[in-house]
This record gives structure tokens, sequence and C-alpha cells, in this order.
């Protein structure tokens, strides 16, 4: 069972930096819509949205996209 999404008030709480990356083409997310819920909630997160891969794709494509946000998100 996976874990339950934590309230919208314990997200305030946070204070680590936090990038959240889409899959553009997913097709279990909506990557526009969940893009603009995570700044609502996160409004200091940095978020990447990845054109052209699906879900299922990532990590392994785009990686070279995916491995320069996650770089930059560790640097």
């Amino acid at each position: 069972m996976a874990p339950r999404r934590p309230k919208r008030d314990r997200w305030a709480t946070l204070s680590a930096d936090v990038t959240v990356v889409f899959a553009g083409d997913s097709k279990v997310h909506n990557s526009s819509r969940v893009t603009d819920a995570a700044g609502k909630v996160l409004p200091n997160a940095r978020t990447v949205v990845l054109n052209g891969c699906s879900h299922h794709m990532l990590p392994m494509l785009p990686a070279g996209e995916l491995d320069a946000v996650l770089l930059s998100a560790l640097g």
C-alpha cells in the first residue's frame, strides 16, 4: 500500500529545498495541473516538466535532461 499524501498544512513545515519533476506526456497525471497544485502547496519549490516522456519512461528517458535537473537540485 502506498503511503498517504501529507495534509496541506504539513507541507508548510517543510524547510528543505524541493525540486519536483513531472513527465510531460504522462497518462496518469495532467502535468500542468499537478505542477500548479505543487506550486500552491510548495510555493518555493522548483517544478520541472520533462516533455516527450511518460511516467513509465522516467528515469531512463530523457536521462540527460533528468540528470541535469537532479544535479542542479543537488548542487
